[in-house]
């Protein structure tokens, strides 16, 4: 368990602060995880500890709105170590103002960026490949290019 706090812990600080950025406040909130007992971990719990951009530390005193940035900034914490292929959200932009399901909105939009780019550059060069009126020519094993297939399939086209 003390391996997993460690990087759990950076990347709700790091996404954390993600989430509560914004113009008014550059570096945004403050969140961390810690062992109730280091030497025993199994014996009690984590405390999760998160503060809002200009706030006063409280022991978890946060509005409902705050308190789902937080849930959300350690839950894509955890993610982060050890992804799942996908996760469903059901109304979680339920106590979220409309600032804050931007940004949560934004957040997700970038880390599933990755892949959804690489579909559309994918779905973008088979199309690039079809397009131009003609086809590429196929090599069969006895040497010869297949040009009445290529005719065909031209024909079929139009």
């Amino acid at each position: 368990i003390t391996a997993g706090i460690e990087p759990i812990s950076l990347a709700v600080d790091e996404i954390y602060k993600e989430l509560t950025r914004s113009a008014v406040n550059a570096v945004g909130g403050h969140a961390y995880l810690t062992l109730e007992n280091n030497e025993e971990p199994y014996l009690e719990g984590v405390k999760y500890n998160a503060m809002p951009p200009s706030k006063a530390f409280r022991e978890m005193e946060l509005l409902s709105g705050e308190k789902t940035v937080a849930a959300l900034a350690l839950l894509f914490a955890v993610h982060s170590f050890n992804p799942s292929p996908f996760f469903v959200m059901d109304e979680i932009d339920a106590a979220l103002d409309r600032t804050n399901v931007a940004r949560v909105v934004r957040f997700i939009q970038l880390r599933a960026g990755a892949g959804a780019d690489k579909k559309k550059k994918l779905k973008k060069e088979k199309k690039a490949g079809k397009k131009g009126g003609k086809v590429a020519r196929r090599r069969r094993g006895d040497g010869s290019d297949g040009e009445d297939e290529e005719e065909e399939e031209e024909e079929e086209r139009r």
